[in-house]
């Protein structure tokens, strides 16, 4: 492939991918949508607390410790693909077990 058209590729991917993390941004902004759905589900003021303190301090920790492990290597995007591949099966792995959940709540009565 020669380099205009893989510039053209990866531009067009990169456009993708902003295109669905701000779709996904507006479903989980973490100063109306993940406090709410908290609030609905009987959080106190502690728990609002300590979920944002996650939301916008974890994320920045964890940053801080992989980029400490990244920096130091001579090609960085496997590892960057690794930790994409990782996050998406964490993803289906909830939505999976979250299923199962809800299924074996069913069958005792506590979930409709």
């Amino acid at each position: 492939m020669d380099e205009p058209r893989k510039q053209r590729v990866n531009f067009t991917a990169f456009l993708i991918h902003a295109l669905f993390l701000a779709l996904t941004l507006n479903f989980i902004d973490i100063n109306t949508v993940v406090p709410n759905m908290l609030a609905e589900l009987g959080g106190t003021a502690m728990h609002m607390g300590i979920l944002s303190a996650i939301m916008v301090g974890g994320t920045k920790f964890m940053q801080l410790v992989f980029a400490g492990m990244i920096v130091p290597l001579k090609k960085k995007k496997p590892a960057l693909l690794i930790g994409i591949y990782i996050r998406v099966t964490t993803l289906l792995w909830e939505f999976f077990c979250g299923i199962w959940v809800k299924k074996l709540l069913g069958r005792c009565g506590l979930f409709w």
